[in-house]
Formats: C-alpha cells, sequence, structure tokens
C-alpha cells in the first residue's frame, strides 16, 4: 500500500510500535470490514479483505479514493459530504450506506477509532447491517466493541496469569467458544505447556509435543468429521469438540506458543480463524509486555541494589565524598563530609564546589583537570576551612566519570589529616608512656635496696640513742618517710607488672561483709554510718580475692576519707542487673555523702599519679582500674555537689565464657 507502508503503531485496542507488517496483519485479520483514513484530507490508505468482499472492489480501486464517496445516508441517496465524517465521535457508530462497485448499496454500521498516539489517522470499521433487524444494530455492536476493548485491556494486567484470563474470556465472549487455551514453548521444555485456559480445560491436554507447534504453524482449523492432521486434533476428537481452531503466538520463523478457540455445543462462527489470529496477535503482545516488565523490573532491583550499596559504602567510608556535575555544582554529599565541612546536603546542593571548599589555590586548577576527564589522584596535603572558619589540613583526590567520552560527573574524595595527626601524637604519646613505664619499674627496683638500707641504718641509730634523746623524733620522722617510699615503691611496681590472677567463684556480698567487719572500727570513729544492700541471689563472679579487697578498700577509704570532717553516709549496694549483649553483670556501687569531685578532676581521676590529697601517691583508683579490666570488669564515676558513686561492674562467673 502507499503512504500506508510508513506507519508503525497498532489501532487504539492493540499494542504500540507494532511494525507495519503485523500492523496489516491485524488489520487483515478482524472480523469486520475496516479502512485506514487520513483524518486530514480523509483519503484511505488501506482497505482490509473484508471491505473488499463488502463492496466488490479491488484494492486499487479503494486505497486513495475519499471517504465520503463511498457512503451515502440512510435516507438521503445522495453522497455524504466530508463536512459529515469530520462530525462523527469516536466510539458513537452511525448507520450509512455503502455504495458497492456495482452502485447497489447496502446498510453498514460504521464506528470511527483514532490511532494511538497519531490523532491525524483513524481505523473506521464497517458493520453489514442487512441481517440485523432495526432494533438489534446498536446492542449488538456495542457488545462486540466492548468485548474487543476487554480484550485489549487484558494486555495491562500486571499479573500474567491474570492478563491471560481476561484475554480468553473477552475472546469467549466475541467468538462464542466455551473451551480456550493457550500454550506456551518454555526454555530448555521438550513440550509445550498449557499456561491459561478458559471453560472446560480438562478436554485439552496439558501439554502438546513439539510436532504440534510446527504442524499448526498457520491458523487452522478443524471440525469434527474431518481426518485430525496432529495429536492436539486428536485430542479435540477424542473429547468430543464440535471444532478446534488454532493460531500460532509470534511469527512463523520463531513460534513461541499456541492459541486454541473449541466448542462442544455449537458449529464455529464464520470469523473464528480470523478471532483466533486476533486472540494469538493479543497473547503475542501479553508475552512481549510481561517479558519486558520482567526485564525492567530486573533491571530496576538491580539498580536500586547497586544504588543502595553505593550508598552505604558513601555513609560508611571514612573519607568525605562529594558528588559534582560536569560544571562542578554540588549534586550530592555523604555524611562524613557534612560532617567535615560542618554544613548539611541540603543547604550547599545546587551551590558551586569552589564556594564551600576554600582556602587553597591548587583546587581550582584540579577541578579543570577533571573536567577534561583527567583524574588527580593526590593533590597533596592542602588547607581548607570548615563553615566555622576552623582550618584543617586535607587530602584531596578527583575521579572524573564518563560516558561516550564525556564527563557526566565528578567524585571529590575529602580525608582529614589532622586526624591522622592526632592518631600519630596518641601514638607517640603511648609509646612514650610505655617506655617511662620501663624506666620506673627499673627505677623503682634500683631505689628500693638503698631505702631499705637506710631504714636499717635509723633503726640502729635509734637503738644506739637514749630513749629521751631529742633526736630520736627526727630518726621516727626519717623512718616514717622511708615507709613512704617503700609504699611508693610497691604501687610502682604493682602498676608497672602485668596482672595474672588465679580467679575462684567469689559471692560479692560475702566478700564486701568480711570486709566492713574489719574496717567498721575506724568508719565508725570518723562519724560515718554504713549502710549495706546487698540483693538475694545474687550470682557469683569469678575473681581474685585479694585483688577485689585492694580494689573495695580503696574505693571505701576513699570515701570514708571523703566524709572524714563532718561525717556522712557509706552505702554499699550488690546486685545483678539485666544482661548487656547475653552477659549477666554483678554490680557493686560505692557511694558517699561528701563534697563531691569537681568536673576538672573527675576526667583525669583514673590517671596514675593524679591525686587530690596531700600525701596520696595517684595510683590507687589507677591500679583498681587495671584490676578490674583484668576482671574483664569497667569503672565509673558519677559525682555531684554532696556525693560521689563509684560503680564496678564484674560479669557473673556463669557467663564470663561468653566474653572469652
Amino acid at each position: 500500500m502507499n503512504e500506508g507502508s510508513g506507519f508503525s503503531r497498532k489501532i487504539p485496542w492493540l499494542i504500540t510500535n507494532t511494525r507495519t507488517d503485523e500492523l496489516e496483519a491485524v488489520l487483515d485479520a478482524l472480523p469486520h470490514a475496516a479502512l485506514l483514513v487520513d483524518a486530514e484530507d480523509w483519503q484511505v490508505l488501506h482497505a482490509n479483505p473484508k471491505v473488499l468482499t463488502l463492496g466488490n472492489f479491488t484494492r486499487s480501486e479503494i486505497i486513495g479514493s475519499a471517504v465520503q464517496s463511498l457512503f451515502t445516508t440512510t435516507d438521503v441517496p445522495e453522497q455524504i459530504g466530508a463536512s459529515q465524517f469530520t462530525n462523527l465521535v469516536p466510539g458513537q457508530p452511525v448507520v450509512r450506506r455503502l455504495i458497492r462497485h456495482d452502485q447497489t448499496q447496502i446498510r453498514v454500521l460504521l464506528h470511527l477509532n483514532p490511532l494511538r498516539n497519531r490523532r491525524n489517522f483513524f481505523l473506521l470499521t464497517l458493520e453489514a447491517l442487512k441481517e440485523l433487524p432495526d432494533g438489534a444494530e446498536k446492542g449488538a455492536s456495542s457488545q462486540f466493541w466492548t468485548n474487543l476493548s476487554e480484550l485489549v485491556r487484558s494486555e495491562n494486567e500486571p499479573d500474567l496469569s491474570n492478563s491471560l484470563s481476561k484475554a480468553l474470556s473477552a475472546t469467549a465472549a466475541l467468538s462464542e467458544a466455551d473451551c480456550l487455551a493457550v500454550y506456551r514453548l518454555l526454555e530448555n521444555q521438550p513440550e509445550v505447556l498449557r499456561l491459561a485456559s478458559y471453560g472446560a480445560a480438562d478436554l485439552l491436554p496439558e501439554t502438546i509435543n513439539l510436532q504440534d507447534i510446527v504442524t499448526l504453524s498457520q491458523v487452522r482449523l478443524w471440525e469434527a468429521g474431518k481426518h485430525p492432521s496432529c495429536g492436539l486434533q486428536r485430542a479435540a476428537r477424542a473429547s468430543g469438540l464440535r471444532y478446534l481452531a488454532t493460531a500460532p503466538v509470534g511469527p512463523q520463523a520463531a513460534v513461541i506458543g499456541l492459541v486454541t478457540l473449541s466448542s462442544m455445543r455449537s458449529a464455529p462462527p464464520d470469523s473464528i480463524q480470523e478471532i483466533a489470529q486476533l486472540l494469538a496477535t493479543e497473547v503475542e503482545s501479553i508475552f512481549q509486555n510481561h517479558t519486558q516488565r520482567d526485564h525492567l523490573t530486573r533491571e530496576l532491583r538491580l539498580q536500586a541494589f547497586q544504588a543502595n550499596r553505593l550508598a552505604t559504602i558513601a555513609d560508611r567510608v571514612q573519607e568525605g565524598v562529594m558528588q559534582l556535575s560536569p560544571d562542578l555544582h554540588i549534586l550530592d554529599l555523604n555524611p562524613r563530609m557534612e560532617q567535615l565541612l560542618g554544613y548539611l546536603s541540603r543547604e550547599i546542593i545546587g551551590q558551586p564546589v569552589e564556594r564551600i571548599l576554600v582556602g587553597n589555590e591548587l583546587l581550582r586548577p584540579a577541578l579543570r583537570l577533571a573536567q577534561k576527564g583527567e583524574a588527580v589522584l593526590h593533590l597533596g596535603d592542602i588547607p581548607l576551612f570548615r563553615r566555622d572558619g576552623d582550618a584543617f589540613q586535607a587530602l584531596v583526590r578527583l575521579f572524573p566519570i564518563t560516558q561516550d567520552e564525556q564527563v557526566d560527573e565528578i567524585l571529590l574524595f575529602l580525608q582529614d589529616l589532622s586526624i591522622q595527626e592526632q592518631y600519630r601524637l596518641q601514638a607517640q604519646e603511648l609509646e612514650n608512656r610505655a617506655l617511662l613505664g620501663e624506666l620506673m619499674a627499673v627505677f623503682a627496683h634500683e631505689v628500693r635496696n638503698p631505702i631499705n638500707n637506710i631504714s636499717t641504718g635509723l633503726q640502729l641509730m635509734a637503738s644506739d640513742l637514749p630513749a629521751d634523746d631529742t633526736r630520736q623524733d627526727d630518726v621516727a620522722r626519717m623512718l616514717q618517710d622511708c615507709d613512704r617510699l617503700n609504699e611508693l615503691i610497691r604501687s610502682l611496681l604493682g602498676f608497672s607488672k602485668p596482672a595474672e590472677y588465679a580467679m575462684e567463684n567469689l559471692d560479692m556480698g560475702a566478700v564486701i561483709t568480711r570486709l566492713l567487719e574489719r574496717l567498721r572500727p575506724r568508719i565508725e570513729s570518723l562519724k560515718v554510718r554504713c549502710e549495706l544492700q546487698i540483693e538475694p541471689d545474687c550470682p557469683p563472679v569469678s575473681g581474685n580475692l585479694r585483688a577485689l579487697e585492694q580494689v573495695l578498700n580503696n574505693l571505701i577509704n576513699n570515701a570514708v576519707q571523703a566524709m572524714e570532717d563532718e561525717g556522712g553516709v557509706l552505702t554499699l549496694k550488690v546486685q545483678a542487673i539485666p544482661p548487656v549483649e547475653g552477659i549477666t553483670y554483678v554490680e557493686i556501687c560505692v557511694t558517699d555523702t561528701g563534697p563531691g569531685i569537681p568536673k576538672e578532676q573527675q576526667e583525669r581521676i583514673f590517671q596514675p599519679f593524679y591525686t587530690t590529697k596531700e600525701n596520696g601517691t595517684g595510683l590507687g583508683l589507677s591500679i583498681s582500674k587495671r584490676i578490674l579490666v583484668a576482671h574483664r570488669g569497667n569503672i565509673r564515676l558519677s559525682s555531684f555537689p554532696g556525693g560521689t558513686v563509684f560503680q564496678i561492674r564484674l560479669p557473673a562467673s556463669e557467663t564470663e565464657k561468653k566474653l572469652l
């Protein structure tokens, strides 16, 4: 056909993006006569065989002619003017008379349908009315188009099974067939499987062999009394079907399935083969739609997964990541970049990057190189400024992302080198402390012997002096200083040695009770009242008795000393707390009603050699913390004006193995 060969759309109730030969095949398969019309000049572009038969035309006679020259009104024998067609409303059929080749006339029902997305073309269908009573014309035609619309809408169902079921149901109404089926060839399967059926599904087999697909590669109609040519037709004869119409799904060179229409009660209508072809075309569209939908769904899921993975990586990396457009505007940034710069993403997205990253002239030429597609792997240690004006050293890297040799996006990675410098200084400090600890251990060991010698000499001197000699007081003070030095050396040696303890199951309530009995005289002499609260059935802990007594003794003495001026209440509480990550802990709280510890001192209270006492060594709490860490426990401090609480947690012995 002339201009008709340039079209690439189906009629409104069929799939879009169909090739020209497929469009012609669909039009030729329609059960009614149909014309393809140019809406601008109302010329016929294509006519299917039904029109040629209805009007006794040849295709060359009708293509290119004016539509109005083919019709008259039902009442006036003259030809219809063009204006009467331009006023037709899609979806509202009208009755006209078709002027046949021999100048005889036949009444027809006209339907005007615009092509989808091609409003300058129409499909004009003709339905002969001479066999129908006048009152039945509109109702019969309306029902046909309703069923045809249902067939077309079936491809919009998101579920393949529902889509096929609706297509079969609509086709059954069009054809009056009462047993329909759709077969599909599946990958790596030796048989063709029945995917959907309508009516008496058990009358047709669930599978057919591949040879049947080859035999039925064209539209076929088998009727009762005729010889069957394949296994499917033999199955239809065995089930007592009156007829079996089949049409292949897909092009002849690549058939992917088969549709069947049949009935046990009625003979096949004249248009059964055309309807079978129409159903096959629609089923092919359904298969294509769902294949594309499944493919797109998988692609979208994969893209969503990849995007989520990249977003997760960007959110977890320790470097700041910023996405830039080719013109160097900010597209997005990860949370780490927000922390480094002090901006929220919503505040700077869309801004030029040079307004945000300021402070160094090396950045601008590096960005220009990235715009040209060149990566900058190490810009160097450059100074930048945060939002609050704070300067920091940064390592900047730029990676352009190209597509079709064009820069599509630029990734900027930012690393805060000041953090690395802080880590380096901390590591150096730890190294210095370790070296100092070794020196202190050697020093303490070497000094201990001279102190012992001095102490022995002072004791001999005191024994040689008369008891009432005034120098006895001086000797006693020097002996006290020697004892104090010995105690300090002992603490130093204990702090520097790695803690290794022999463990046993301990009832901490009983341990604290015995300890308080020994300390009670001194506590009461300082007007301090003691309260002990022990939770019943508190589980035992695995620990070293002497080491834990040393910790508790130190905490109790500190609490009593804090209240020695005005007295107060010392409270000790032992209880089991709810499991933390499956580990049950025993908690011991030592509380006093003293003046409290200032905030600035709380931060340093567990550091070695830090003390608030005039004669303290500053090692008691440090050693206590080391002992508790060796027991896989911890200690915390809470203090406020009017009280201090030391909170010890030790794992219960039955759950301690989970920490190992």
